[in-house]
């Protein structure tokens, strides 16, 4: 079982003040001391039951940083990773022994660290819901129907900006069975810079279809088939604007990938969402290929995560991701 457990080693009252401060409500601290790094099962469970490790690597023998490195590499293929981050400068003999430059290095001396603010919204994704309409797909098996979309905007403000293209696949027993692109007419022009940057025209765009007809299309979509999106910050945002454009609620249930992905690999989207999708080798069903770059990416990490959660956690529909945070979940030895 995955607790929501932050690990310190050799850390000071001050940066331990820090970190709580920082990390979302329901987070514990629990210091570890270096004798409990001797043992090779004691250093498996610490990188794979906890949500972060801070550690200051001056309390670590060279053996043990190898141990817990090795341990977490081994964590990343098969169970969930902690993220482990150092809070201090290696040991000469430590760089010597260990490749440390690919190492988290955190400064809770302040406030404002790149590194912490990174880890803690990972961890803060991992424990709140990812979706929307449970109740309209709680039996929707994750080998049923699934739509994948992209979109492409005029910026990043979904006050200020428009949607102008929609890129949806349909995903059903793992294989896409269908993809479909539709451009949005615009009132005025997009510039150059927009055009350069998403590869869409205004020659395009002139023969698209209305917001209207966008939205109705989204409507229309097969029931209960949830959509999946990247992440809901963004999506969401642009999706409720265009609804509300046109009168209307944005109500479809929907999931964002990266809340389910911070569960099931942690660490490994540190830095970026795709990073992980490198690392895993082992694959459970064959791919489809499809020519949209983005969407492709997408229904790779989306079945990644699926296989992950089926194998470690036992979910096997939609309605059964409430229990990745309300329920017990066994972790696969």
């Amino acid at each position: 079982m995955i607790e929501n457990n932050v690990l310190c080693l050799g850390l000071t009252r001050i940066q331990l003040h820090t970190l709580r401060c920082y990390l979302p409500i329901g987070f514990s601290l629990y210091s570890i001391s270096n004798n409990e790094l001797d043992d090779t099962k004691n250093i498996e469970i610490m990188v794979s039951d906890a949500w972060c490790v801070f550690i200051n690597p001056k309390k670590l023998e060279p053996g043990q940083l190898c141990r817990i490195v090795a341990a977490h590499e081994c964590a990343t293929q098969h169970t969930h990773a902690a993220m482990l981050l150092f809070t201090d400068p290696f040991t000469a003999e430590q760089r010597d022994t260990v490749e440390v430059q690919t190492l988290h290095c955190v400064n809770l001396r302040i406030g404002s660290d790149r590194v912490l603010r990174d880890a803690i919204r990972i961890i803060s994704k991992a424990i709140m819901p990812c979706w929307d309409g449970m109740t309209r797909m709680r039996s929707n098996m994750l080998n049923d129907g699934w739509y994948l979309l992209d979109m492409e905007t005029t910026g990043t403000d979904p006050f200020e900006d428009d949607i102008i293209c929609l890129s949806i696949s349909f995903m059903g027993n793992y294989k896409i069975i269908s993809s479909e692109t539709l451009y949005i007419k615009q009132k005025r022009p997009i510039t150059q810079k927009i055009e350069a940057i998403t590869g869409i025209t205004n020659e395009m765009l002139e023969h698209g279809i209305t917001k209207e007809q966008a939205v109705e299309y989204l409507n229309n979509l097969p029931s209960p088939s949830p959509i999946i999106i990247e992440s809901s910050k963004y999506y969401l945002s642009f999706l409720k604007a265009l609804y509300h454009s046109c009168e209307q609620k944005f109500d479809l249930p929907n999931i964002a990938i990266e809340g389910l992905a911070a569960i099931a690999y942690g660490y490994t989207i540190f830095q970026n969402l795709y990073d992980l999708l490198p690392a895993i080798k082992q694959r459970k069903y064959e791919r489809t290929l499809i020519e949209h770059p983005y969407l492709a990416r997408l229904y790779d990490l989306t079945l990644a995560v699926f296989e992950n959660l089926q194998e470690r956690y036992g979910v096997q529909s939609a309605g059964d991701f409430d229990l990745l945070y309300f329920g017990e979940i066994e972790c696969a030895g």
